[in-house]
């Protein structure tokens, strides 16, 4: 059997690229090799043949071994070897072991072996096809060292627990294996290099601390099986979307043509959107979608807020569009305009509720847009809210000398809080040349004419306050129409 193995060796060095590495190392069986060392040449003899019959990534540059698939009461050997390098491991040294490499795991009513994986701290590594742009920390081809403190489980586990069977010696299911090493190495590059050391160091203070007083301060859950949720071969795809090449001309030559992750995360968004509707028929009185876009359920979801009520009214909405005209703001001539033609017709005027109309327009119209006030805050005023500031008192309001103000108090509900009320001050003249003091005493002059002095400022003549409507149909509109007549640019599209 000896001999047998040295002249297979020595007729297939040319076959593959890995046959010189077993040629270097089998010097060490001229000597009666102990058992582990026996189990050792067995596992090179069946992964050289496995790599003489199929493709096996894990005999390319940069790849460790991952674990056996041959063995048939567990999957790798019960001595203390190393899966990735096949060397022996010490017992006090930082290791990677699996959480079912001594129990096995049962799920869904089928059990499946021990898997006797265990790893140095740097022998899971993966090589091509997979490639990355870090350039430390193994490039991101490494599961690194610093997370021996986690919890492990390896990727002969997972992948049987997706699979939920025991995995045959074929190249789909090896290559699987490596899509599962590439997805662990991934997830544990979630955090910084430097994050991550710092952490490992931490970790290992707390364990130093537990050990002095009998403590265990990190408890790993129990866990009953490995992870097989469908998000694993979702992730799976991805890795080996981006091993594909790209046939985008945009890439400059000597870039990189492998297909990027924005490219490969699109796999993910369509399960996600697969998913999504899967859910809304599973759940439809249930799932919801938050203002993030997640998806999440609540049993006393009202029916309006569903997520089937959400996705029919988007499709609805594209459907029939939104046929509405965005409002504009008025502009300080359109303003100046609309003060102008009521003073002119105000001073023609002799009937006292005509010109009360027309000096109230002036005085709401001035308010809202000197003083940004929506129409609620605007026609809710009444007598006792508004107080006029002379020029000549304006000290007396902490204002300089020949500086006036109107000074206004709202309703309770403002735009910042509905529970604190705020004031508003008014200058007397602004910048622009407008007058509020000068419209507020015409308008308190019409008001006197009528009798009112007390209530709402803006009012109707059976007493009922404006409304915003009101105020725009009859006193707004048809002025900005005039203007737009008159060729006015920016009411033209109007």
């Amino acid at each position: 059997m000896f001999f047998w193995c040295l002249v297979f060796f020595n007729g297939t060095t040319a076959a593959s690229t890995n046959t010189s590495n077993f040629l270097a190392s089998s010097t060490i069986y001229l000597c009666p090799p102990t058992s582990h060392l026996w189990f050792r040449f067995f596992c090179s003899i069946c992964r050289l043949l496995l790599h003489l019959s199929n493709l096996d990534w894990t005999s390319l540059p940069g790849w460790t071994m991952v674990p056996s698939l041959l063995a048939q009461s567990g999957s790798a050997p019960r001595w203390s070897i190393c899966v990735g390098c096949q060397a022996p491991l010490q017992p006090n040294g930082s290791h990677h072991v699996c959480i079912f490499s001594r129990a096995g795991f049962s799920f869904d009513s089928i059990s499946f072996r021990p898997c006797w994986s265990q790893y140095h701290a740097t022998c899971i590594q993966v090589g091509p096809p997979f490639c990355s742009h870090l350039s430390c920390q193994g490039g991101g081809l490494l599961y690194p060292k610093s997370m021996v403190n986690f919890p492990f489980i390896c990727e002969l586990c997972t992948v049987r627990s997706v699979l939920r069977r025991e995995l045959a010696n074929s190249v789909p299911d090896r290559q699987l294996l490596c899509y599962e090493r590439m997805r662990m190495i991934d997830a544990a590059h979630a955090w910084a290099p430097s994050t991550m050391v710092g952490i490992h160091h931490r970790l290992r203070r707390l364990a130093q601390f537990g050990i002095q007083y009998d403590l265990t301060i990190c408890r790993a859950p129990p866990i009953s099986h490995p992870p097989n949720s469908s998000i694993i071969p979702i992730l799976w795809a991805m890795s080996a979307y981006t091993n594909q090449i790209t046939t985008s001309r945009r890439r400059l030559p000597g870039e990189d043509n492998h297909i990027t992750y924005n490219t490969a995360r699109s796999l993910q968004s369509a399960a996600s959107a697969y998913f999504r509707w899967c859910r809304m028929l599973q759940f439809p009185d249930v799932m919801y979608q938050d203002r993030d876009r997640r998806l999440l359920g609540n049993h006393f979801t009202t029916p309006t807020d569903a997520l089937i009520a959400t996705l029919v009214n988007k499709g609805m909405k594209k459907r029939l569009g939104v046929a509405s005209q965005p409002a504009i703001a008025i502009q300080h001539h359109h303003v100046q305009f609309n003060q102008l033609h009521r003073a002119h017709l105000l001073a023609a005027s002799v009937e006292p509720y005509m010109r009360y109309l027309l000096a109230a327009a002036n005085l709401a119209e001035l308010l809202a847009w000197g003083g940004w006030l929506r129409a609620s805050e605007v026609f809710s005023l009444d007598f006792c809210d508004v107080s006029a500031c002379d020029p000549a008192d304006g000290p007396r309001y902490g204002l300089p000398d020949g500086v006036g103000a109107l000074l206004l108090r709202l309703l309770p509900s403002t735009k910042s809080s509905p529970y604190v009320s705020a004031d508003v001050i008014l200058a007397g003249t602004f910048a622009s040349g407008f007058s509020p003091l000068t419209v507020w005493a015409t308008f308190v002059d019409c008001c006197s004419s009528l009798g009112w002095t007390y209530g709402p400022l803006f009012r109707h003549a059976d007493g009922s306050r404006w409304t915003s409507e009101y105020f725009r149909v009859h006193h707004l509109y048809p002025l900005l129409q005039l203007q737009r007549l008159q060729g006015d640019a920016a009411l033209r599209p109007y």
